[in-house]
């Protein structure tokens, strides 16, 4: 299987909330849940965080955030 990521310029009007850390993105889930899409690939996201883009989630499934 190809990974074959797409990533862009976020859209920061749109802002999402993940609703289920699970898969080694726990870490994630004290920071200020609010993130941007950075990227996509095969039903994936990857995210930023609106508070301090440095911290990052790489890749989490696009049906686990909603937007806000």
């Amino acid at each position: 299987m190809h990974n074959q990521w797409n990533y862009f310029t976020p859209n920061e009007k749109q802002i999402y909330k993940v609703y289920v850390f699970d898969d080694g993105n726990q870490i994630y889930a004290h920071y200020v849940n609010e993130w941007l899409i950075i990227g996509e690939w095969e039903g994936k996201i990857s995210l930023i965080n609106v508070d301090s883009s440095s911290i990052r989630i790489s890749s989490i499934s696009r049906w686990k955030v909603v937007k806000l």
